[in-house]
């Protein structure tokens, strides 16, 4: 019987293998195409490993020539395969196109000299024990399986300088090859009845297969399209081409994990084909033209210079760096051009440019490094009953490394975005904190601390705020949190219960921004308030609008008549003052009074306009 077990279900292993692989569409990346060839390369080597086998067995009915032939072929095929083998290492070892290239013609020279130098080498075969042990032998045999030796040497090699550089899923599988093929060749050569090197070739290439090279980790079920995540490794391997030209793949965008981690939001949905162009202008403009001549009536998204992003039929970018990629945010605003055409220009990409801009100074501000630090600013708030500034607004403050102040319009909207509002919010309330377990000011009762949207929803609001109270020893009548309409119409349920848990504690709230929002009775009724805070723009309004002083009037009467307080804000010139002073309120705060101060200069200001009576 042959000896030829191992090496027929090798093949009908890589055979199907090779099926699978290619009626699956794949990315465009070196490592994909070099393992392309390795597939088919394995199964011809397995399948002239069957012939040379079959050959040597019936060695006396052929001829002499013929079966040499045979077995040097197989050989030669294998010595193939290692090459192929080496070039898939490298293509991942190797981002740019041009070492890539450099380091596989050296290696393709190379082998062509020492193979060529070894066909002119005698070969030679045995079989005995009545074809159990079959193999061939001879100078030319010696030198292949020298070559393959330092081919070994030299995967090694790349394997130990260049492991940053390897992907790490695609490391461990190397690794494992590695081994288990070492192991195939000692074993074949300790005991030579056991045709184990081409078996344990392909099983080699079969696990590369199962655990980095299979398409379909790439592709969504659903819509037969990349997942959008497979554009990292996609977009990595162009950049480092530095080539001009164009690239349409269709990728799905229902996984958005590649963009939360890469920008920090889903800014993708729907499934569409994105072309990316890489080069300079005039290569961007040529391409830019023929691509929106074929996309007729489709939406098309069209980026300057720089970014990937929005909804859209078809988007097409152009990258010059990768970190450029890495600038684009989820919250942008396009500008119309033309019918389905959006442009991203440059003063939107400058958007871009200060949003990653101040998410850097939000993480050094919490730290307190490099000079930035997050400072509590305070607004005097008037009480008419007591003519006096009893409280204060805590507004947040970035001062930055040369003590210049940066407003929170530039950074409160990136921090809810990302998430570090809550962090931020923890170092303001503890500041505050701070403040006020320091000797009184003259006439302060307490100080209002904002809560935004995000804190609301935070399970642990609540015993964050009490515990950060209780470390400094500030009493409940001390500090007023203040919540939007917005975060009580997004996470009621969440709220409710965080406002509760610190009612009890004897913490008082107000609700801030009142007629800015979806403004109804129920949240009036159902927020257990003490105060309720006019926002800026209705008062404004009630200056020159009518209807909005109507509206007021009666507002600030139902609040009184459910037993609640009226905070108005943005009050900035004498006259607005007393008006509000006749409507009936009970807290004035603007600039008429003051802007939000520092702490060492909004002390001065109660002692200096605070007069004991």
């Amino acid at each position: 019987m042959l000896n030829i077990e191992f090496q027929i279900c090798g093949m009908l292993l890589i055979i199907i293998a090779v099926i699978f692989y290619s009626r699956l569409p794949k990315l465009r990346l070196r490592t994909t195409l070099t393992f392309g060839l390795m597939l088919p390369l394995a199964a011809t080597t397995a399948f002239l490993d069957i012939a040379s086998v079959v050959c040597i067995y019936y060695a006396d009915d052929l001829s002499d020539t013929l079966v040499k032939a045979v077995c040097k072929l197989y050989l030669v095929v294998l010595m193939s395969l290692a090459i192929v083998n080496f070039a898939y290492i490298c293509s991942d070892a190797f981002r740019r196109a041009s070492s890539f290239r450099k380091a596989v013609w050296i290696t393709v020279i190379v082998y062509a000299v020492l193979i060529g130098a070894a066909l002119f080498l005698p070969i030679d075969y045995v079989c005995k024990d009545d074809g159990k042990v079959i193999y061939s032998e001879g100078p030319f045999t010696l030198a292949c399986y020298g070559i393959y030796v330092l081919t070994f040497i030299a995967i090694f090699t790349i394997m130990i300088i260049k492991r940053s550089r390897l992907h790490k899923r695609r490391r461990l599988a190397v690794w494992i090859w590695l081994v288990s093929l070492l192991i195939a060749v000692v074993t074949q050569f300790f005991f030579s009845s056991l045709l184990l090197v081409t078996f344990g070739i392909c099983m080699d290439t079969l696990i590369l297969f199962l655990m980095i090279e299979n398409p379909e980790f790439y592709i969504d079920k659903e819509s037969g399209f990349f997942h959008i995540s497979s554009m990292s490794l996609f977009i990595g391997q162009v950049y480092a081409e530095k080539n001009c030209y164009i690239i349409n793949t269709r990728f799905s965008t229902s996984d958005t994990e590649f963009f939360e981690t890469v920008t920090g939001g889903d800014i993708f949905s729907g499934n569409g084909e994105i072309y990316l162009i890489f080069g300079d202008s005039e290569s961007y403009d040529a391409a830019l033209a023929r691509i929106t001549k074929q996309m007729h009536k489709r939406s098309v998204y069209v980026c300057e210079d720089k970014s990937l992003l929005g909804e859209a039929t078809a988007i097409i970018s152009v990258f010059k760096k990768m970190k450029e990629l890495k600038r684009v945010g989820k919250a942008v605003r396009f500008r119309r051009e033309m019918s389905n055409v959006y442009v991203i220009d440059r003063g939107v990409m400058a958007l871009f440019e200060e949003r990653a801009e101040a998410k850097d100074i939000i993480t050094q501000a919490i730290a307190e490094e490099n000079g930035y630090s997050i400072e509590p600013f305070y607004q005097p708030i008037y009480s008419i009953e007591k003519g006096m500034f009893t409280s204060a607004e805590a507004l947040a403050r970035i001062r930055g490394r040369n003590g210049n102040i940066i407003p929170p319009g530039k950074f409160i909207p990136v921090a809810e975005e990302n998430g570090s509002i809550i962090e931020l919010g923890k170092v303001m309330f503890e500041k505050v904190c701070v403040y006020l377990s320091g000797p009184r000011d003259r006439g302060l009762e307490y100080i209002e601390a904002n809560l935004s949207v995000v804190q609301c929803e935070d399970e642990n609001l609540a015993s964050d705020i009490c515990g950060m109270m209780e470390k400094h020893g500030i009493s409940s009548d001390r500090i007023n949190l203040e919540i939007t309409e917005t975060a009580s119409i997004q996470g009621r349920e969440q709220l409710l219960g965080n406002m509760n848990r610190m009612i009890e504690k004897g913490i008082s709230f107000s609700l801030d921004d009142f007629g800015t929002g979806q403004s109804n009775l129920d949240y009036m009724t159902v927020m257990p308030v003490k105060l309720v805070k006019f926002d800026r723009t209705m008062t404004q309004n009630y200056f020159v609008l009518d209807k909005t002083k109507s509206v007021m009037r009666a507002a600030v009467q139902m609040i009184h008549d459910m037993g609640m307080k009226v905070v108005i804000e943005g009050i900035e010139t004498a006259e607005q003052f007393h008006e509000m002073e006749r409507l009936g309120v009970d807290y004035i705060q603007g600039y008429y009074f003051s802007k939000p101060l520092p702490q060492d200069e909004f002390s001065a200001f109660l002692k200096e306009r605070n007069k004991v009576q």
